[in-house]
């Protein structure tokens, strides 16, 4: 019996592991109550795995980080002007 070995490239596999990772955590769709700043995350999170590149990848998630943690931080503010003002910083 002769076996065949199929060749994939690694961005392939990256793309695969991102549309699995991404489908498992959406459960291949957004919940209800899922907010707009959490299909946002993900989508950027998709994005960044495209990458193939591992520096720019990740650069990507680090950004990604920041980002979102920066304005989940502004989030927290009371005073709503003050919100604004650091959301938009």
């Amino acid at each position: 019996m002769k076996r065949t070995m199929i060749k994939v490239s690694p961005s392939v596999l990256v793309v695969i592991a991102a549309i699995l990772i991404l489908s498992t955590a959406l459960g291949c769709k957004p919940a209800p109550d899922d907010s707009a700043d959490d299909r946002e995350y993900m989508d950027e999170f998709g994005r960044c795995a495209t990458y193939e590149d591992q520096e720019d990848r990740d650069d990507c998630f680090v950004r990604l980080v920041e980002e979102f943690g920066k304005k989940e931080d502004c989030m927290q503010i009371a005073d709503q002007e003050k919100r604004m003002d650091c959301l938009e910083s």
